[in-house]
């Protein structure tokens, strides 16, 4: 039996168990609803006897205490689970013969009474809690430990019944587990070079990219020459006019300025019957950019004649 400290600090009495061979500490979740204290979210999968596998419910601190010592404390990390295992020891034991341990300081003196087992105290803890003395077992009966709580027993004892049920305890973490959690995390983390997208062929990836681009990059328009020719390119159709002025520029052509004017009826309202013409557009197109200085005037270039 072990106290542990709530989270408003009074000491509850729970059954602890000491397992040499678990890498963690373990508290059920009946102990750990309790105290009444915070946890951490966690993900670990625990591999069993068998390579069972359990998803914990969290980790929480706790404190420990022997019982009647308020002045030893132990922190420790324990992993939720739903349950340890079934109740310690199996069945009833006989004691009458085991006279040895009656005047001892027992950290479970009801020990031979099958009961619920509420904390599991592995490797990470087990060594801090010995002292150093033990007793052999007499008449059949198990050993003594001395440790930080009292006397525990353990060993084989004689005399106990066959085809019963058995607790065994092997619990570790999954490294594999570890391993595939931490490259998901990293991936997740990592900023992609590029975006990427499913499409069905190379036509729809370049399609996609195109996209992206034009999407996440700011147009630019470029500045005029006054030294060199302008372009003014002009297109009408049913719905509205459009002229764009342009200008070649280290051999590309880039846009100095464009107008996108609808076409409307005299009442104001966008109408597809309204046509206008090319020479339209290339009267309401655009204005020319002022000249600073001399230069040559804007050249016309209809962009689809006839």
């Amino acid at each position: 039996m072990v106290g542990v400290q709530t989270y408003d600090g009074t000491q509850k009495k729970f059954r602890a168990l000491l397992d040499s061979g678990s890498e963690i500490s373990i508290i059920s979740r009946g102990c750990y609803n309790a105290l009444n204290i915070p946890r951490l979210v966690s993900s670990v999968v625990i591999n069993g006897v068998g390579n069972t596998r359990v998803v914990n419910k969290g980790i929480a601190q706790i404190k420990l205490r022997p019982i009647g010592n308020s002045d030893l404390v132990l922190a420790i990390d324990a992993v939720i689970l739903p349950e340890i295992c079934d109740k310690m020891p199996t069945y009833r034991l006989d004691n009458t013969s085991w006279g040895y341990l009656k005047d001892l300081p027992l950290a479970d003196p009801q020990y031979y009474v099958p009961g619920e087992v509420d904390i599991l105290l592995g490797c990470d803890v087990f060594a801090n809690l010995l002292l150093n003395e033990t007793i052999s077992g007499i008449n059949g009966g198990p050993n003594a430990l001395r440790t930080i709580f009292g006397y525990v027993l353990l060993g084989r004892i004689e005399h106990e019944p066959i085809a019963l049920q058995v607790n065994s305890f092997l619990n570790t973490i999954s490294e594999d587990f570890l391993d595939n959690l931490m490259k998901q995390f990293f991936e997740i983390e990592t900023v992609p070079d590029r975006v990427t997208s499913p499409p069905e062929g190379e036509y729809q990836q370049k399609a996609f990219e195109l996209l992206i681009q034009k999407l996440t990059e700011s147009p630019i328009l470029a500045c005029p020459d006054f030294t060199q020719p302008f372009i003014l390119q002009t297109d009408a159709s049913d719905m509205g006019l459009g002229g764009a002025l342009t200008q070649v520029i280290d051999g590309e052509e880039g846009v100095i300025a464009y107008k996108l004017p609808t076409c409307k009826s005299h009442a104001g309202f966008e109408s597809p019957n309204v046509r206008a013409t090319r020479s339209e557009g290339v009267n309401q197109s655009i204005e020319p950019p002022r000249r600073a200085v001399g230069g040559s005037p804007p050249v016309a270039a209809p962009k689809n004649p006839g």
